[in-house]
């Protein structure tokens, strides 16, 4: 015991072959084998052993303590064997001082954790699974990352077709409009040379398309001669236009003037004969009236515009008023100067009516009536113009939304 206790010198190495033999000493003889029999569980994040808390650790403790009491004074024998051996073999090297021992200490809280075979066992087998883990993680990564380019790549073409899909349709779209462009300019050149046409003046017999009169029924009743019908239709269509600017207000129909220039009349037609024709007189007397240098007076010298218009009158005043607006029915002029006008034929009577008719065209209301008849004409075809252009911008907007949208 008192060499135990007491401090011997290590030669160099000592301290290793005290640490294997202490080593091998716990392995042989220290009961921790037993510690198998305490439950334990595994850490699977650090796969390490757990020992559970129970009513077996204490005695497993208190064994183990007991355990490295003995390994303690079993071990310091033998550190004393070994160093007396030592010492004989080293007394040539002079006095040695006093040896220091290492002592050998245990702490009882926390013992020394032998490793179990199971538990090798167990972590090898979790480390090859943790790396067949690792691989099968590698490769479900490259496939994914495999997957993800594919499909990238895919959706890559789908784009670019998509994109070379609407260059196409845009210019064929393109391509669409300016051929309607086209077209539209070629058939509205089309149509200004048709206007042009149209628009030039040609006569009749220059017509190539010229279509056939219509066989219209011949004119019943008819009992005056071509040129004094001619003259009737006219003078009928004069009173029906003017007449009401002109207060004219018998406005004949065809048979019943025709009628009234017969010489085999009634007395009813002969005073409607005698009446339109005074009508006709003041009205053209008045306006446009007689030219300046040619005022008619009668054989009393009286103005003609003073005489009162009478059946005794009226072949006077119209002889007179022939005479100063040049009529040139000389013959109707000497017939008159000793015939009364309603005994004149029926000819002679419709061109006398007619060349009054004709200088009634140039009196002031007449002319008002044109005049505003043109206007209100050329206001309607701005009119038309306007709702034509229109209708055409309408047109053109509803075809540009339809190729928009197709």
């Amino acid at each position: 015991s008192s060499g135990i206790n007491a401090e011997w010198p290590l030669r160099p190495g000592m301290e290793a072959q005290l640490k294997a033999v202490e080593t091998q000493q716990r392995r042989t003889e220290s009961p921790l084998g037993t510690m198998q029999t305490i439950p334990m569980s595994f850490n699977e994040a650090k796969h390490e052993p757990v020992i559970q808390k129970g009513s077996e650790r204490k005695p497993a403790e208190e064994q183990l303590r007991r355990d490295q009491e003995v390994t303690k004074e079993s071990s310091m024998s033998r550190i004393a064997v070994i160093t007396s051996s030592g010492t004989k073999q080293n007394n040539h090297h002079g006095p040695i001082s006093s040896p220091k021992i290492p002592v050998v200490t245990t702490n009882n809280s926390n013992p020394a954790k032998t490793p179990s075979p199971s538990i090798d066992l167990y972590n090898s087998v979790m480390h090859d699974k943790e790396r067949e883990l690792q691989k099968q993680l590698i490769q479900l990564q490259a496939q994914y990352n495999q997957s993800l380019e594919e499909r990238k790549e895919k959706e890559a073409m789908e784009l670019q077709m998509q994109y070379a899909e609407r260059l196409q349709l845009e210019e064929n779209r393109l391509v669409r409009m300016a051929r309607e462009e086209q077209a539209r300019r070629e058939q509205r050149d089309l149509e200004m040379q048709v206007l042009s046409v149209i628009k030039k003046p040609l006569e009749d017999l220059e017509l190539t398309d010229s279509k056939p009169l219509p066989d219209l029924p011949r004119f019943e009743n008819c009992a005056v001669s071509e040129d004094a019908f001619a003259d009737v239709l006219m003078i009928v269509e004069f009173l029906h236009a003017f007449g009401e600017i002109l207060e004219i207000e018998n406005i004949p129909t065809v048979n019943k003037l025709q009628c009234a220039i017969l010489n085999n009349q009634a007395p009813e037609e002969k005073e409607y004969f005698i009446q339109l024709l005074i009508e006709l007189l003041q009205v053209a007397m008045k306006d446009p009236g007689f030219p300046q240098s040619k005022t008619p007076k009668t054989a009393t010298g009286q103005s003609l515009t003073a005489v009162q218009l009478s059946e005794n009158t009226l072949t006077e005043v119209v002889r007179l008023y022939q005479i100063a607006t040049t009529w040139e029915d000389e013959d109707s002029l000497i017939t008159m100067q000793t015939v009364p006008v309603w005994c004149l034929k029926p000819s002679q009577k419709a061109s006398l009516m007619g060349h009054i008719c004709n200088e009634l065209l140039s009196s002031s209301l007449v002319a008002t009536k044109l005049d505003d008849s043109q206007t209100e004409i050329d206001n309607l075809r701005k009119e038309k113009w306007n709702l034509e252009c229109q209708i055409k911008k309408k047109k053109y907007r509803l075809r540009l939304c339809v190729d928009t949208t197709a």
